[in-house]
């Protein structure tokens, strides 16, 4: 892996970091003021939305951050069409989102939560400059800027979600949160990225039906992955007996799904960097950058499981603030490991469509999408939340199977499975070591860490990843 790609991995590592642990607070505090009977409410429509989203973040963006990395002298004017087009589906999606409230309410048995869903809507369109303008700047490789923007628009989204949570406005004032956080986004992209893109004057500018022909894909892999994700929420929603289940399910969502947000931050660094080699001709360099960002992954990612697995009831208990939660520990033992699959799935989906191959990956996935919601759904009916959960692990490990394939096929040898197997054992190490003994309350953290990062260590001394062959 490229110098440059290192840092930018790390940085924008540390920035979607800030990003889930701003997410945690919002959820936590939401979890406290709206209590265990509204609080599922919130995070069916927080999840619905931003799983929507993702035609507005992962569609014709992607293909502005593709196209950039390709023509460079052209990023002003890409990004301009990119917008422009952003803005058209932000509009359209927030409008039918509108029109299907009802329905969407009626199928949760949760008539209240119209007005939400409604509102929800609007920062489709509120996101969209956000949108564009950091996916321009990732293709143009300055992950600083990137990762900057991210910060803002992090901040500025925990701090109003929870404004408006302690000004009791309820579910809707949590969303309206994110609508003011995306506009503010939105408005420092504008900012801090505009004048940099701006030097980029070229006239070698895709038409804006191809950015469409690769965003289409682009949307469409994204979208499904995120429904992969979050089907299990919506099927556990639908069988659990009462509010207060849903509600420990809905913890134990949020905290094993920090791991997908964060380390999904591995597949925007590693996206433009091979685009840019494959460009260039380069497909050693290609295989070389993304062996060794998935190594690097492994030993990241992997061994942080092993420390949501291992104090799961006493890390749900001590964020929420009360005992009632704990049964939710009990289902990160199957969501955690499930994360882990989904964050691979999606880091070597990003790598498929580097090599120009999104259809590939979009196919595959809406396949399994489909096959997923029956295995879940019926998993659920049989077994309770708990079947969702199991139902949920057994579809990420076919999705990571099918993705590892195709990124073979596509762009050869790439998966470091020394990296893989070491760091699957120091995790299931941290899992033992915190079963047999972990300190109460908030030290949990702090013993996590210790163990984490002498997993860390072990894996970089044993040069696991700087040691994988170059191809």
């Amino acid at each position: 892996m490229s110098e440059s790609t290192h840092r930018g991995t790390l940085l924008l590592t540390s920035a979607q970091l800030w990003h889930a642990v701003s997410g945690y607070i919002a959820f936590v505090i939401g979890a406290r003021v709206l209590g265990r009977e509204d609080y599922d409410g919130f995070v069916l429509v927080a999840w619905t939305m931003t799983t929507l989203e993702i035609f507005v973040v992962e569609g014709v963006p992607r293909a502005v951050s593709w196209w950039t990395a390709r023509v460079s002298e052209g990023a002003a004017g890409i990004a301009r069409r990119g917008f422009f087009l952003t803005l058209a589906v932000g509009a359209l999606l927030g409008g039918l989102l509108a029109l299907l409230a009802p329905l969407i309410a009626g199928v949760w048995r949760e008539p209240e939560l119209t007005g939400a869903i409604r509102l929800s809507g609007l920062d489709f369109v509120a996101f969209a400059g956000f949108a564009v303008l950091v996916q321009s700047v990732n293709g143009l490789r300055r992950y600083n800027l990137q990762a900057g923007v991210w910060f803002l628009y992090s901040t500025a989204k925990v701090l109003a979600i929870v404004g408006f949570l302690r000004m009791g406005w309820g579910i809707e004032g949590a969303i309206l949160g994110y609508i003011v956080a995306s506009t503010i986004g939105s408005l420092g992209a504008a900012v801090l990225a505009t004048p940099h893109i701006a030097r980029f004057r070229g006239r070698n500018l895709p038409e804006a039906r191809r950015l469409l022909a690769f965003g289409a894909p682009m949307a469409s892999f994204s979208l499904a992955l995120m429904a992969l994700v979050n089907v299990d929420l919506w099927a556990a929603k639908r069988v659990a007996d009462d509010e207060g289940a849903a509600g420990d399910y809905a913890g134990a969502s949020m905290l094993a799904r920090s791991l997908f947000f964060v380390f999904k931050a591995f597949g925007d660094a590693l996206f433009p960097a091979v685009t840019e080699a494959l460009a260039r001709g380069d497909e050693r360099q290609a295989r070389r950058i993304a062996r060794k960002g998935l190594a690097q992954l492994a030993c990241f990612l992997i061994p942080v499981c092993g420390c949501a697995t291992g104090a799961a009831e006493s890390v749900i208990v001590t964020l929420l603030g009360s005992d009632d939660w704990a049964a939710g520990g009990a289902y990160v033992v199957w969501l955690a490991p499930s994360s882990v699959l989904w964050t691979l799935t999606a880091v070597l989906a990003a790598l498929v469509a580097a090599a120009s191959r999104p259809g590939r990956v979009a196919v595959m996935l809406v396949a399994l999408l489909v096959v997923e919601t029956l295995v879940v759904f019926a998993w659920a009916d049989a077994s309770g939340p708990m079947g969702a959960a199991m139902g949920s692990l057994a579809a990420a490990a076919v999705g990571c199977v099918g993705t590892g394939v195709l990124a073979r096929r596509s762009l050869g040898a790439i998966i470091p499975w020394p990296a893989f197997l070491c760091a699957a054992g120091a995790a299931c190490v941290i899992d033992r070591a915190m079963r047999l003994w972990s300190p109460e309350g908030w030290l949990v953290f702090f013993w996590g860490a210790v163990l984490f990062s002498a997993a860390l260590a072990a894996l970089f001394a044993s040069r696991v990843v700087s040691s994988e062959r170059e191809l």
